[in-house]
């Protein structure tokens, strides 16, 4: 099953920020200006080498990921905080709600 990403980046300098997110399957832009934005988008797991290069390269963004998949949850923040549990899975969730 595939993992769904919560992405919010935050930058003080303006930049065309979507330029770096077209690779993303399923990509679903919720909010953007060119001084931030969020999206949903689908990948195999939560990638945090993706989102540690990225910061790298971009060191005045914030990065916040919430991911969810079968069973776990999780974030991941640009400060270096990198969070896990286990959650209801998707199964569970259409059934209980």
């Amino acid at each position: 099953m595939n993992t769904i990403n919560y992405l919010t980046i935050v930058s003080i300098v303006d930049y065309d920020i979507i330029r770096e997110l077209k690779h993303l399957d399923k990509l679903h832009i919720i909010k953007y200006s060119t001084k931030g934005l969020k999206v949903r988008y689908e990948s195999k797991h939560p990638d945090t080498e993706w989102l540690e290069s990225l910061h790298k390269r971009y060191h005045l963004w914030w990065i916040k990921n919430e991911w969810m998949s079968d069973g776990a949850s999780g974030i991941w923040i640009s400060d270096g905080t990198n969070y896990k549990w286990d959650d209801l899975s998707l199964d569970d969730e259409h059934y209980i709600f």
